[in-house]
C-alpha cells in the first residue's frame, strides 16, 4: 500500500504538534478557566511557527480578554467576521483542531511544549543570523553583535524555564483559594 508522504507528515504533525495541541485544548477549555487566562497572558502570537495557528491563537486570546466564549464555533464566527478568501481554510483548520481531542487539563503543558519548540527555533534563527553577520558585518562589530544575540537568547531561556513553574504556582494559588 502506497502512502502520500505529505499526507502522512500532516497527520503526524497535527497529532504531535504542540501548537495544534495547545489550540485544541484552548478551544475545549471552559470560559473563565485560570489555565486559559495564564496561557493567554504568557504566550504570544509570535511564539507560533504556523501563521494560521498564530492568528487563531490571537482570536482566542482576544475573546478571553473580552470575557467572551472561545470555543470553536465562537472563534469561527470571529474569523468569518474578518472576511476574506482564507475563511474556509480557517473553518477546516478549526474542525481539524477540535478533532485532536487534546485534554483541556494539559493546556499549560502544551504551552510549555510550544515554548520549547519556539526556543529551539530561536537558536536556529540566531545561527542563520550570525552566519550572515559573519559574512557582511565589519569585523569590529562581530563580537558586539554576537553578544546582542546571546542576551536575547538568555532572555528567551529564562522565559522558557519560568513558564511552567509560574503556571504550576498559579494553579496552587487558585487551589488554595
Amino acid at each position: 500500500m502506497e502512502h502520500d508522504a505529505d499526507v502522512l507528515d500532516n497527520l503526524i504533525d497535527d497529532r504531535l504538534d504542540p501548537e495544534a495541541q495547545l489550540l485544541c485544548a484552548l478551544l475545549w477549555s471552559p470560559k473563565g478557566s485560570a489555565d486559559v487566562a495564564f496561557v493567554v497572558e504568557h504566550l504570544r502570537e509570535t511564539d507560533f511557527y504556523n501563521r494560521m495557528y498564530a492568528h487563531i491563537f490571537a482570536c482566542i486570546a482576544a475573546a478571553v480578554r473580552d470575557d467572551l466564549p472561545h470555543d470553536a464555533s465562537s472563534i469561527n464566527v470571529r474569523l468569518a467576521a474578518e472576511g476574506g478568501e482564507i475563511v474556509p481554510q480557517y473553518q477546516r483548520l478549526l474542525i481539524s483542531l477540535v478533532g485532536l481531542g487534546s485534554p483541556a487539563g494539559n493546556l499549560i503543558y502544551y504551552g510549555d511544549q510550544l515554548l520549547s519548540t519556539w526556543y529551539r527555533r530561536q537558536f536556529s534563527d540566531m545561527t542563520q543570523s550570525l552566519a550572515q553577520i559573519a559574512e557582511i558585518a565589519p569585523e569590529h562589530e562581530l563580537f558586539t553583535r554576537m553578544v546582542e544575540h546571546g542576551i536575547t537568547q538568555r532572555k528567551a531561556m529564562y522565559r522558557r524555564k519560568e513558564f511552567l513553574n509560574k503556571a504550576i504556582q498559579a494553579r496552587k494559588v487558585q487551589e488554595d483559594e
